[in-house]
């Protein structure tokens, strides 16, 4: 992932700013490189509106179906002053349409009741391990309980860290330190031993100095394969790319498949 130039400033604004979106009508076509791909996947296109207003959430897909019926390049100009290309020939504008998505889903007020639980595992995808320190400090909220995965009832829960937690931690933080500033896991809790499993799916975090502001968005689709894409959001360039696959088998094994160019 290409390092971008960014100001603590800007990367603040990306993650805490609210992004209005339209009820109802956030997409009225599924897009694969400015084209409209099946109409199986459109009528999933609004699912935000109805996922935010109810819980438990009964049925699948969870995430926006823009992530991944857009094909990204592997970078791109951002183009924020273009008004003349749309969000279908504009990616910049296509990455921020998702980014809505995402800030409507996790700041929603919808709560649901956490189990009881008697003992956590972190099932860690990629180089997400800094987490754990946030982790032990905060208590993620459970906002919301989806179908079950397997062996596994499944809820989302979210946290934003903050500020001066993060302001606390740049005092001593070197050049590699990781700085997240939000983040949202899956928890698959098994019922028969009282036990979490938790996965992160979602996140955003800069470095001491950030040249970008790093970012994890899911997509879990209606076979319950979970999607991780991972990218970076900087002044004048962005990324995004598929980083992960995550399958849950019946007997509550958990596999996880990488993308080009990244670690397990």
């Amino acid at each position: 992932m290409n390092k971008i130039a960014f100001t603590i400033s800007g990367l603040v604004w990306c993650v805490f700013s609210s992004y209005p979106i339209k009820a109802g009508n956030e997409n009225k076509n599924n897009l694969n490189d400015g084209k409209v791909v099946q109409k199986q996947a459109i009528k999933n296109i609004s699912v935000s509106d109805s996922i935010i207003n109810r819980t438990p959430i009964t049925s699948l897909p969870f995430g926006s179906p823009l992530l991944v019926s857009y094909k990204f390049p592997k970078n791109w100009k951002n183009f924020q002053n273009d008004d003349k290309r749309d969000f279908l020939t504009n990616p910049h504008k296509a990455f921020k349409k998702c980014e809505n998505y995402y800030r409507k889903l996790v700041d929603a007020k919808a709560i649901v009741k956490a189990p009881t639980i008697k003992s956590i595992k972190y099932f860690h995808i990629g180089e997400d391990a800094d987490l754990l320190k946030y982790e032990k400090k905060f208590k993620a909220k459970f906002k919301y309980k989806l179908p079950d995965m397997g062996r596994y009832q499944v809820y989302f829960e979210y946290e934003r860290v903050p500020m001066d937690y993060i302001y606390k931690l740049m005092d001593t933080a070197n050049s590699f330190d990781k700085l997240y500033y939000e983040y949202a896991n899956l928890v698959l809790y098994d019922v028969q031993i009282q036990r979490a499993t938790i996965l992160n799916i979602y996140h955003s975090y800069s470095f001491k100095e950030p040249t970008s502001g790093e970012l994890r968005l899911f997509y879990i689709d209606t076979n319950k394969s979970i999607q991780i894409y991972e990218g970076a959001e900087g002044e004048l360039d962005s990324a995004m790319e598929k980083a992960y696959t995550v399958e849950i088998e019946d007997n509550g094994k958990i596999l996880l498949k990488k993308g080009k160019n990244r670690k397990l």
